[in-house]
């Protein structure tokens, strides 16, 4: 994990409190992962966030070498629907990871022979960037 991420002060206001009540279907491991990205996280006005960091709702295009083509997923928070195709909850490991990282990162997901690295290509719609700074 990448210590010192950026954040906005919105989403790190926001997800702050699903660390503290996570609900029982979240691994620890997860939700201590997302709670040592909120302590080490710098914060930034949700105006002066850098248009290649994922921020909540943000929609990334990643890439894995045994994918066909690259496959898009909006990072949502865990009460919005996750089981709809394309969304992924910051409350999953891939999720944890995401939030905060720049275009270029590349995560391992997986063990064993199901070991996969994905890359983040690129953003296809930052919230901020856009002006939606209160989604």
């Amino acid at each position: 994990m990448t210590s010192n991420a950026s954040l906005s002060t919105v989403d790190f206001s926001r997800l702050l409190p699903l660390v503290a009540a996570s609900a029982a279907r979240v691994t620890k491991a997860v939700v201590d992962q997302l709670d040592e990205k909120l302590a080490g996280a710098t914060l930034v006005a949700p105006e002066a966030m850098r248009a290649d960091v994922v921020t909540m709702n943000s929609k990334v295009l990643l890439s894995c070498p045994v994918w066909e083509a690259p496959r898009e997923y909006r990072l949502v928070y865990p009460p919005e629907r996750t089981c709809e195709r394309g969304e992924l909850s910051v409350l999953s490991v891939l999720g944890t990871e995401l939030l905060g990282a720049r275009t270029g990162a590349r995560f391992p997901v997986g063990t064993g022979s199901s070991f996969r690295l994905v890359e983040l290509v690129a953003l296809s719609y930052h919230p901020e960037a856009a002006g939606d700074w209160d989604l």
